[in-house]
């Protein structure tokens, strides 16, 4: 008898709470990350360990917001009007990331800024070394 009691209190308790919402939610919410990971060739992993390394700065509020606004940016260009092919220009999943995760923020900044000012290639070796 209280076997059945605790189970249908249990249910009810699951009606209250919207669990399956939030479970529902966050699983869409992982399936969208992997899926835009996956299509930008991007590494869950390795922009973690990355942002744990270049994410310990921090940036005066001018440059952030300039940062911010420069890749924010994005442009549409059309490549075949009947068929209306657009090709979209502007920030990939990472970076769209730093602009919602002030943690991922000094990282995008911190490799942008290598990556204009040193060869790509003894870039990835020095950071493989890390």
């Amino acid at each position: 008898m209280a076997f059945s009691t605790q189970l249908a209190f249990s249910v009810e308790l699951t009606r209250l709470f919207p669990v399956q919402d939030l479970i529902v939610g966050s699983a869409s919410k992982l399936m969208e990350l992997a899926t835009n990971l996956l299509k930008s060739g991007s590494d869950i992993v390795i922009e973690q360990c990355l942002a744990d390394v270049l994410g310990k700065c921090i940036f005066d509020s001018g440059f952030e917001r300039s940062f911010k606004d420069t890749i924010a940016k994005q442009e549409y260009t059309e490549l075949f009007n009947p068929l209306r092919l657009l090709l979209r220009s502007g920030p990939g999943p990472t970076a769209q990331r730093a602009l919602k995760n002030p943690a991922y923020l000094p990282m995008v900044a911190q490799l942008s800024l290598l990556c204009f000012t040193q060869e790509v290639e003894s870039l990835a070796e020095g950071l493989r070394m890390l």
